[in-house]
């Protein structure tokens, strides 16, 4: 009995110890992310990220970074630590909202998936996104909706309108239908009623084999 109740001593005793060098270490972070230096805060950043939710004190300060840092990589390692880290979901979602004006296209596409990370409480932001005039925000919303899957039921009006709105711009390799027809396929039974709308489509004399394949692939995934 001695020797199970020292076992669990040395791993709690352990577990202290890695807690209390996490903890360090995330401080010494969030110092280097402050520094003048451009290496040392990209650097910092993405290590953050990669901490997962290890790194969570740091939250507030990511979304500082991501608001105001004029580094667009610094401001990519911030989006991404949003969604790694465990943060307040409502702040960290109302600070990746607002990455869909950020003038580097990575950082809205990191943004857009970290957003897919919190799952329902996002959709209504990247529905916002769909309406937008701008194609990345667009772009990177339905790539968001693709990975969510059922999660992103409720935009499925949305990508329906977006997805006959490309039919009228019939193109080769027209790759944004083709993933409107994926993101409402990844959503199953619950997008039904994009199923009249792939009908309509198969029925045309469409030359793109891509979105073609697409939307059957996405009519066969509702239908199960």
């Amino acid at each position: 009995m001695r020797s199970i109740a020292t076992l669990l001593m040395i791993v709690i005793l352990q577990q202290i110890v890695v807690g209390q060098e996490s903890t360090a270490s995330v401080q010494q972070l969030m110092k280097d992310v402050k520094s003048q230096e451009a290496v040392k805060k990209r650097k910092a950043v993405k290590q953050i990220a990669a901490m997962g939710t290890s790194a969570r004190e740091a939250a507030s300060l990511m979304i500082t970074v991501l608001e105001k840092d004029r580094d667009p990589l610094v401001r990519r390692g911030a989006a991404e630590a949003l969604g790694n880290i465990g943060a307040d979901k409502k702040l960290a979602i109302k600070a990746l909202a607002k990455c869909s004006k950020d003038t580097d296209a990575e950082v809205i596409g990191t943004a857009a998936a970290s957003l897919s990370k919190f799952g329902k409480d996002a959709v209504p932001v990247l529905r916002e996104w769909l309406a937008m005039r701008d194609t990345e925000p667009r772009k990177q919303a339905v790539e968001a909706m693709i990975r969510m899957g059922p999660d992103a039921k409720d935009a499925v009006p949305d990508l329906i309108k977006g997805f006959q709105s490309e039919s009228q711009q019939p193109r080769r390799g027209n790759i944004m239908q083709a993933n409107y027809a994926m993101a409402l396929g990844n959503i199953g039974p619950a997008a039904k009623a994009a199923l009249p709308v792939f009908d309509t489509f198969l029925e045309q004399r469409i030359p793109d084999q891509q979105v073609r394949r697409a939307v059957m692939e996405a009519s066969r995934k509702i239908k199960q």
